[in-house]
């Protein structure tokens, strides 16, 4: 079953979900404020694999990222380091 679900992540923040999914589809992550100085890293830790998504800037405020895929078993956290939240 296919769900579609967003989230926002505070800068230099962190959210913890507990997603009743088989595997994570990642399709597109946005910067908030698109003026940061520094790029923006954002990030997904699975059980104990931690993943980079994408990094993101004043120059890339967005992107696509269709073919990132992670099986799930536990919670999913989220996080990003840098001064927007995405």
């Amino acid at each position: 079953q296919e769900q579609f679900w967003g989230c926002t992540v505070e800068a230099n923040g962190s959210t913890t979900e507990n997603l009743e999914v088989s595997e994570l589809h990642v399709s597109n992550v946005a910067l908030q404020n698109t003026k940061v100085k520094n790029p923006v890293l954002v990030k997904v830790t699975v059980g104990e694999q931690t993943y980079t998504v994408c990094t993101l800037s004043k120059e890339i405020p967005q992107s696509s990222v269709e073919l990132v895929f992670f099986p799930v078993d536990d919670n999913v956290t989220f996080s990003v380091v840098g001064d927007s939240n995405v």
